[in-house]
């Protein structure tokens, strides 16, 4: 590692106190190169893999125009929508049933969007919300699968997946870790009480919570990226890092680490960490590729990523 990475252990007198992690062993090993899954030529991006099937991978295209399932390994690929900017954000149910998106319309220069959700299996759409010019954050699903929210938006609104009035719609139950206007909030859905999570300062951005509940992972804007205890203490300092992913037993995040010159990327690779931030490995280390976007399948021995440079999803083997 070119910088120690550190754990921050508290606050004394307002100066942040670290301790310097070992490093130890790698979290994960690479084995073999990476491998195209999607043919040279065309340009697909942000693959979020399947959490329940090993052999299936949602792709977007150019501006995050449509989803698209890439089987795995053989590299098939079947469109699911072909909407303007669906991709950006999409996400799985738990069950992998369903994927919801934002996709866009304009209409007279003005763009308008929606909260959708397709059936994978046959490809049904279900438009849950009206079209709005007022539409900020990306939806994520709540732990029952009935209900989708927006992650990074300005107010919190559970939105039933099936479409009827929520009054009609089963309550849900558990919680979920959300951004609203940068601050990560904890919303128990039983109870619809919400509390401010008090952690590192700063803007937050791109959150992820572990399948197993116990981490948060999340970047500060113009900052680092950083591990937390979903109640959001104990943080843990990665250093420059970008599009957090965790594994599904929640032991492991993998995340991009990217320079630029101001104008465009100059380097990007993949990174993988513990999660008590020990064992950080560059598992890519390429010098003709800019990997960004990591994303695990469901048995944790697969890392799938898109290529900023050749628009093209690797897929990289792991242990």
């Amino acid at each position: 590692m070119k910088n120690p990475k550190f754990l921050t252990t508290g606050m004394l007198t307002g100066v942040l106190v670290a301790m310097t992690l070992n490093a130890g062993e790698p979290a994960v090993i690479s084995v073999g190169a990476a491998v195209a899954l999607t043919p040279s030529g065309e340009f697909y991006q942000h693959p979020v893999w399947s959490p329940h099937d090993n052999h299936l991978v949602a792709v977007s295209t150019s501006n995050y125009r449509g989803i698209y399932l890439v089987s795995f390994p053989d590299g098939d690929i079947q469109e699911l929508s072909s909407a303007d900017a669906v991709g950006f954000g999409m996400q799985w149910s738990h069950d992998g049933k369903w994927i919801a998106g934002r996709p866009a319309r304009f209409e007279n220069k003005r763009r308008y969007n929606a909260v959708t959700i397709y059936e994978v299996s046959s490809g049904e759409e279900r438009v849950i919300t009206e079209f709005s010019t007022h539409m900020p954050g990306t939806p994520a699903w709540t732990p029952d699968d009935q209900f989708v929210y927006l992650n990074g938006s300005d107010h919190f609104e559970l939105l039933p997946a099936s479409g009827t009035s929520r009054n009609l719609a089963p309550h849900p139950t558990g919680q979920v870790n959300y951004v609203l206007r940068d601050v990560i909030q904890n919303h128990d859905l039983l109870s619809n009480s919400a509390r401010s999570i008090e952690t590192v300062p700063g803007r937050v951005l791109n959150l992820t919570v572990s399948p197993n509940g116990e981490k948060l992972a999340f970047e500060i804007i113009g900052g680092h990226l950083w591990i937390t205890d979903v109640d959001g203490t104990n943080p843990i300092d990665l250093g420059w890092g970008n599009n957090p992913a965790w594994n599904q037993s929640g032991t492991k995040l993998a995340f991009t680490v990217a320079t630029d010159d101001g104008h465009e990327l100059t380097s990007a690779d993949i990174f993988a960490v513990n999660a008590d931030g020990s064992g950080m490995v560059n598992l890519t280390n390429s010098t003709d590729r800019l990997e960004l976007h990591p994303t695990w399948s469901p048995d944790g021995q697969w890392i799938a990523f898109d290529t900023a440079n050749q628009g093209q999803i690797f897929v990289l083997e792991v242990r």
